[in-house]
């Protein structure tokens, strides 16, 4: 197709594809499962093609509306070192996305949470509005973007908003950074589109795809069964309760695995320094596989 465009996400990586999944086999696991009883040379070598599609991939791109409306294309989110789109088109993407830097940014980053913005007192809401970038807990690398950078990049960039996936709402599309208070007619900074229903069989979430002209953006929502009752608004028929238990199960596996090592070795570090000299030996073994053993619950 000539006007089917595919931008990389932070799962087309060798890290993610390579990360351990309670569910089940990983995309290296089951590549090799399915061609290595040929020959496990050609299997690794159809890796490696994968490997070089991954990072031939683009990894953003700009909608352009006949109003003339910009929107750009991530996967994660804004770079918080680069302000321009030419210091995107300056990056080396042909590459394995390391854990820091704009390449990871536009892979890993995530707009900060404005569900409760609403209930902010007017000083509260005037920090909120002031954040520009925080630490990415949830992802291990990255960042969250916040109200204020998210404006200097659109303004900067002459941009109407962000359309980005990443992260998945139970509806398939959430609008960010909108409505900001004492403003008119403010439309949303940052659009979250997710196209998989019912995400990992556990979710039970709608899926949808923006439909992007120069009305706006509008969402075009389905669920997982087309069989179901189409007479039911489509948000009643998820379940909160279930989504929210799905999403947190599934946020070690949307981490990134090198965070989980560094993690770990520092845990192990930290363990190391509580042990009495003159026990190292076996207390250390045994202060290693506690550690371990942690470490495999939590991720």
């Amino acid at each position: 197709p000539e006007q089917v465009y595919l931008l990389r996400g932070n799962h087309e990586s060798r890290a993610m594809t390579g990360k351990r999944y309670r569910e089940g086999l990983n995309f290296q696991q089951e590549m090799t499962a399915r061609f290595a009883a040929q020959s496990r040379a050609e299997a690794e070598d159809l890796l490696d093609l994968c490997f070089t599609w991954f990072d031939a991939l683009p990894v953003a791109a700009i909608v352009e509306t006949s109003k003339g409306d910009r929107y750009l294309c991530a996967h994660g989110g804004i770079p918080k070192h680069a302000d321009t789109l030419a210091d995107i088109l300056d990056i080396n993407r042909f590459m394995e996305p390391t854990m820091k830097g704009t390449l990871c940014d536009l892979l890993w980053a995530d707009p900060v949470d404005d569900k409760f913005a609403a209930t902010l007192s007017d000083a509260d809401y005037e920090d909120y509005l002031d954040i520009d970038f925080l630490p990415n807990v949830s992802r291990g690398c990255s960042y969250y973007f916040g109200y204020r950078a998210m404006k200097q990049f659109l303004d900067d960039n002459c941009l109407k908003g962000l359309l980005r996936g990443h992260q998945v709402p139970p509806t398939g599309l959430r609008r960010h950074f909108g409505e900001i208070r004492g403003e008119r007619d403010s439309a949303p900074l940052v659009y979250t589109v997710f196209s998989a229903s019912n995400y990992c069989g556990t979710y039970g979430n709608i899926g949808a795809v923006a439909i992007v002209d120069a009305c706006g953006i509008e969402r075009c929502a389905f669920r997982d069964d087309p069989r179901e009752s189409m007479e039911m608004p489509i948000e009643e028929t998820i379940d909160e309760e279930q989504f929210n238990i799905a999403l947190e199960d599934d946020s070690s596996n949307e981490r990134h695995p090198g965070w989980n090592s560094i993690r770990r070795v520092v845990q192990t570090l930290g363990a190391f320094k509580q042990i009495p000299e003159e026990s190292l030996t076996s207390k250390s073994l045994e202060a290693m596989r506690s550690t371990l053993k942690q470490h495999a619950q939590d991720t």
